[in-house]
């Protein structure tokens, strides 16, 4: 959202807040998951920042769904990576209600 200049300052604490309302839970990232996610930066050429989301989601075996078509590009051979351009159920970059998706990290 920092690069999103048509973006006010109270529109991006909104969305925040969003994220907040949305009851999701927090995990602290542990040792052996930004040790991973350094791994997984250095193989795939990706930032560690990325791939902590990236670890985060391989270690609760879940889908990781990312809207940066370049970040899904670098980490295509990880079965568990999805554009969220590409799920079906996702318009204009919102899932609709019927989707079948149920993501649980999200970059």
């Amino acid at each position: 959202m920092r690069y999103k200049t048509d973006l006010s300052t109270d529109r991006v604490q909104e969305a925040v807040q969003s994220l907040f309302d949305m009851g999701l839970e927090w995990v602290m990232p542990s040792k052996a998951l930004m040790y991973n996610a350094v791994e997984i930066a250095r193989r795939y050429d990706t930032t560690v920042y990325d791939s902590t989301f990236v670890a985060l989601a391989e270690s609760l075996n879940s889908s990781f769904i990312t809207a940066d078509k370049r970040l899904q590009n670098q980490l295509e051979e990880l079965s568990f990576i999805y554009f969220l351009g590409e799920i079906k159920g996702v318009k204009n970059g919102e899932l609709a209600q019927d989707t079948d998706v149920d993501p649980q990290v999200i970059s």
